[in-house]
């Protein structure tokens, strides 16, 4: 492939060589032709900067709207196992208490029936 494009621009040079050698009036139609070319391609080159440019803008705040919004998404989960996590420990301290509440409750219970039991021994 590479030697198909070496021999194509070989021949162009060798035909637009002979061209400008043969016709007096091709050196000048050559040059118009050649600054012609140029700016195209400068203008073609300055467009696709500026496509890359753009793009390169738009993907940037595209990729920060999304890291931000990743940030905010992960920081309400956060909050969320935060306020589960509070509501876990306030709901474990309430059963606490109220275990050790029914375990007073009992123990008095049992005092108060072995108190009778010993009274109706006598």
């Amino acid at each position: 492939m590479t030697r198909f494009f070496v021999q194509l621009l070989l021949s162009v040079i060798v035909s637009v060589s002979a061209s400008v050698g043969f016709n007096p009036g091709a050196r000048e139609k050559l040059n118009q032709t050649w600054h012609e070319a140029k700016a195209f391609v400068q203008e073609a080159t300055q467009n696709a900067f500026q496509t890359v440019s753009s793009v390169e803008i738009n993907t940037g705040a595209s990729a920060d709207t999304a890291l931000e919004s990743d940030i905010e998404a992960d920081l309400s989960v956060d909050a969320d196992v935060e306020a589960q996590a509070e509501l876990e420990a306030e709901a474990e301290t309430e059963l606490e208490a109220g275990m050790e509440s029914a375990a007073l409750e009992l123990e008095s219970e049992l005092e108060s029936a072995v108190d009778l039991g010993l009274d109706l021994g006598k």
